[in-house]
């Protein structure tokens, strides 16, 4: 749970600290707008340097990656690069007048040969828009884009297939590392071209999660009612019991009187509940420790105790929550660093070999706090954690100083941050060689929005950021939640929570029932766990793509439409694979609009009150070949299996 005031004021609940909308966390390397419409690039039969003006992602073939400028940059001279299609404005290209023009970070750049050069290994990158030669393009009928000036191809150094490898000029040679699809078919129908190379990242059964309060411990219905069977019917994964309570709750094992900040107590006797529904539903446990009213000796006697109720189900040890908030850290990094090895120092000698983990940010990954973390983690002999934490939240509520809407959330600047946070996570916790989890993450910060958060959009939303999240290096994506009855008082009821009690009767012996959200876990947890594989999608702003190939060689491909049905008709889209199919099934997520609260399905199925969803029911799906045009309702999620 994070409590949020606009811009960076003091935090009203919590005297001291600061929070910050979604407008400051903005990453700077995050395309501001996307100015490019979901019209895709018609296929050029005839090499003409003077193009009709159109619009979409420009697909490197040899690697199944994206023409990309790398991080967003609007620096003149920056050398552009492959990456994994993302659909992100820095890899939306707008051919006009010879020209290839892309909006990135919001600044219109041209596609320049650097300094005018002509010689094979001339870079190429982005410059100001001049209308010089070296800016001209021609897009050949075989695929390849050649300079007007030089006659040289647009080539992939060394025909590389990974990410962040380097553009260049090069002398035109059949290769494939200098063939460009330019991301529509001659069938009129937007075409996602699906590769049969992986991205390098996977979707497991970890991927998806759940948040709770560590408030919550202290209800008598959280352990002991139905939150078990839902969590079963989203497979094995983790619950993170940590949010802003953690530091407003008192831990005590010998009786001792909370004190008057506390509002509530967690005892031994919660850490054997916690580990019953554990045992119960098979996940493992994240439980954070009090940072705030520093005390390493409770802490570690708390991690002692959990370490012997939980057994194998601790997952790790969290410290604090959200600690660049606290008024004693938000400008002293050594001071946090400190304290926070303290609490590792205690634990470790209390329960020798119990994980932590850290350091559970609010923010840009790569800000300043979370750098200057790692950065003293890396100068260890080890880093001491196990996973480098943070969390996000792409719209901020009403209640604190945000604006968000439906199509906010289910709009391309929404996805930008969500890739770009992910990006960034992924890259911070390479540097110590652990994995990045997004232990707290929801659509709207401040314990959502009415109407947004809680209703079947937030579905959508569900299926795209999970499946962004971990294509993009994220090893796990922790939806926050609550199991209080619905629709009662925020902060400790959340719009946003997949799963609350629909009566106070309900709430009290821990009855909970499924919110719109949960089908979106749901319908991540059916696609089964595999492999990225590379994509093209150029109608992304309407219809994110995604495929992922299973263990047994079969390609689940997932086709999430986030356009209104109100005001839109099904997309038809042609699926062109790097391989051939034989066989296929769908099902689908629906509901009768954005707005619903109830009537949702998930391949014809709801949700039980025992917490129980039948498998999906399928339709088969005729294949045969390596193409397959396929038609999705507006405001629905189609998944398709291949094999």
């Amino acid at each position: 749970m994070t409590y949020v005031p606009v811009l960076a004021t003091p935090d009203p609940r919590r005297p001291g600290r600061l929070r910050l909308t979604a407008a400051v966390r903005r990453h700077l390397t995050a395309a501001a707008a996307v100015v490019a419409t979901a019209a895709t690039l018609g296929a050029l039969a005839v090499a003409v340097p003077a193009l009709a003006a159109s619009s979409g992602e420009i697909n490197a073939v040899g690697a199944g990656k994206c023409l990309d400028v790398p991080g967003g940059s609007t620096t003149a001279g920056t050398q552009l690069d492959i990456w994994t299609c993302g659909g992100g404005s820095n890899q939306i290209w707008t051919a006009s007048s010879g020209q290839l023009t892309v909006y990135s970070g919001g600044s219109q750049m041209c596609l320049d040969a650097n300094s005018n050069r002509t010689t094979p290994g001339t870079k190429v990158d982005i410059w100001s828009c001049n209308g010089g030669a070296n800016q001209q393009w021609t897009l050949n009928a075989n695929g390849t884009i050649t300079g007007v000036q030089s006659g040289l191809c647009l080539d992939v150094t060394s025909a590389s297939t990974a990410n962040g490898a380097l553009v260049e000029l090069w002398t035109c040679n059949g290769g494939s590392n200098q063939q460009w699809a330019l991301g529509s078919s001659g069938s009129g129908s937007p075409a996602i071209t699906i590769s049969a190379s992986a991205v390098g990242t996977s979707l497991t059964a970890g991927s998806l999660g759940l948040s709770f309060e560590a408030s919550d411990l202290a209800l008598p219905g959280f352990t002991t009612g139905n939150l078990a069977a839902y969590l079963r019917t989203l497979g094995t994964s983790v619950i993170r019991i940590g949010g802003n309570t953690v530091d407003e709750t008192f831990w005590t094992s010998d009786g001792a009187p909370a004190p008057s900040w506390s509002i509530a107590t967690i005892t031994p006797a919660d850490l054997s509940a916690l580990a019953n529904l554990a045992k119960a539903s098979g996940w493992q446990v994240i439980l954070g420790v009090n940072l705030e009213h520093y005390d390493p000796a409770s802490a570690a006697d708390e991690a002692r105790y959990a370490r012997s109720a939980l057994g194998s189900s601790l997952r790790a040890i969290e410290i604090g929550n959200e600690p660049n908030f606290y008024s004693q850290y938000a400008s002293n990094t050594a001071r946090y660093f400190t304290d926070f090895q303290a609490y590792v120092s205690a634990i470790e000698q209390a329960v020798p070999g119990t994980p932590i983990e850290g350091d559970d940010f609010y923010g840009a990954p790569n800000s300043s706090f979370q750098n200057a973390f790692v950065a003293n983690e890396a100068a260890l002999a080890k880093p001491d954690i196990v996973e480098l934490t943070s969390h996000n939240y792409p719209l901020t509520a009403t209640s604190c100083g945000g604006s968000p809407t439906i199509g906010g959330l289910l709009g391309t600047s929404s996805r930008d941050e969500e890739s770009s946070t992910a990006q960034e996570a992924s890259a911070a916790a390479a540097k110590l060689g652990v994995p990045a989890v997004i232990d707290e993450s929801n659509s709207v910060v401040c314990e959502g929005q009415q109407g947004v958060s809680d209703v079947y959009a937030a579905a959508l939303w569900e299926v795209d950021d999970q499946l962004v999240t971990a294509r993009d290096g994220v090893q796990g994506d922790y939806m926050h939640g609550t199991v209080v009855q619905c629709d009662t008082a925020k902060p400790l009821f959340m719009f946003y929570t997949p799963l609350c009690a629909p009566t106070a009767a309900d709430a009290a012996n821990g009855t909970v029932a499924a919110q719109p959200e949960y089908y979106g876990l749901a319908a991540v947890h059916e696609i089964g766990t595999g492999q990225f594989l590379n994509l093209s999608d150029p109608d992304w702003a309407n219809v994110r793509a995604y495929a992922i190939r299973h263990a047994d060689g079969t390609v689940t491909v997932v086709l999430d439409d986030m356009q209104d049905p109100a005001s839109n008709g099904p997309s038809t889209l042609q699926l062109d694979f790097g391989q051939s199919f034989s066989t296929g099934s769908r099902f689908d997520l629906t509901a009768g609009s954005l707005t619903a609260t109830s009537g949702i399905t998930l391949g014809g199925q709801s949700v039980q009150a025992s917490g129980a969803l039948a498998a999906p029911k399928t339709t088969p799906v005729t294949v045969g070949g390596n193409t397959l045009t396929v038609t999705v309702a507006a405001g629905s999620t189609a998944i398709l299996t291949l094999g």
